[in-house]
């Protein structure tokens, strides 16, 4: 999350602003979010990981289709 505020931080605050008064995503927000995201997809620094299971997975998948359509 930390990553998206450095990138969208402007973005965010304008889209907040059009539905009331925002609250700027930093200190104890940002690290409750931060905590929030970790909890449901696990740390950052274990992202290289959960992308070569994906695409892992994704490559098993497609072989799978190509499999069973080769057999019709």
């Amino acid at each position: 999350m930390y990553v998206l505020r450095d990138r969208y931080a402007d973005t965010f605050l304008a889209i907040q602003q059009d539905m009331g008064p925002p609250e700027k995503m930093e200190g104890p927000v940002l690290d409750l979010i931060q905590k929030d995201l970790e909890a449901i997809a696990g740390p950052l620094a274990d992202i290289d990981k959960r992308r070569q299971w994906r695409n892992r997975r994704l490559a098993a998948l497609a072989k799978l289709k190509k499999d069973l359509n080769d057999t019709e």
